[in-house]
């Protein structure tokens, strides 16, 4: 098992519980102890057949390379959505699951409740592990698309209702707080009124012209202009946050100009 830092010990501990699997926790506080630990000629996992590693530990040139040529014939990685974006340290996450994925004798179970945060290249980054023939999907919307075809043989989907029933069937008593909600409708008038109206229209030329403008990047804006509407729908300090933040970025876009 692959995971952040910080989910090692919990990861650890569901194993035990839910599977009566005794998993040793490698880090980099843990791990020169059990090195030292470890019989005289047997490898990690010779000794240890489960255990929980810290990507973060395992993810420097100084241990890849070893992991690398003794990694088990599974391996399941958590958070699987946080090695398929950008940035130096993520980069080497991504770089050691693509060594990983390379064997085609290993079994790689990705494990993420995010797989697609709005991020398109980090999305076919992350299917690119399944298959590196999936990289190539992107922007091809035929349903009927072999290769998507393809894709949804490798995609397991747990929905809350999902994990709900299961917690039901099997007696686990940890089931999901019941949400209560009432809606209730309001018109707005007033100088809140032209506020949102304002936004709305802003938001709305904003999306327009991404889309005249054929810059690749329009499906991106419609969900920030609808992060945008949401947040001014919340609260008046919401809002100014938002839009604060929107200057912010085009005042930062016309000093790079």
């Amino acid at each position: 098992m692959l995971c952040p830092p910080h989910l090692v010990e919990q990861w650890q501990g569901e194993l035990e519980s839910r599977f009566n699997l005794q998993a040793v926790a490698l880090t980099a506080a843990s791990a020169a102890r059990i090195e030292r630990d470890l019989p005289h000629g047997m490898g990690l996992f010779d000794h240890y057949p489960v255990a929980v590693v810290s990507l973060d530990y395992i993810k420097s040139e100084r241990h890849r390379a070893h992991f690398l040529a003794i990694a088990p014939e599974c391996v399941i990685v958590d958070e699987a959505h946080t090695c398929a974006t950008g940035g130096q340290g993520r980069q080497l996450r991504f770089e050691l699951l693509q060594r990983l994925s390379a064997d085609a004798n290993r079994h790689l179970i990705l494990l993420t409740a995010t797989p697609h945060s709005g991020d398109e290249t980090a999305f076919y980054n992350l299917l690119s592990l399944l298959d590196a023939r999936f990289a190539t999907l992107q922007g091809r919307t035929s349903a009927s698309d072999p290769l998507r075809l393809e894709l949804a043989r490798h995609f397991v989907q747990r929905r809350r209702k999902d994990i709900a029933e299961w917690q039901h069937d099997t007696g686990d008593g940890r089931g999901f707080p019941r949400r209560m909600k009432t809606e209730i409708t309001y018109p707005l008038s007033g100088d809140w009124g032209l506020f949102f109206d304002a936004v709305q229209g802003y938001c709305r030329e904003l999306a327009e012209s991404h889309a005249q403008a054929d810059t690749g990047g329009a499906r991106l804006i419609w969900y920030a202009t609808l992060a945008l509407l949401r947040c001014v729908a919340s609260s008046p300090a919401a809002a100014v946050k938002a839009l604060t933040t929107r200057l912010d970025g085009t005042m930062a876009g016309d000093d790079l100009l």
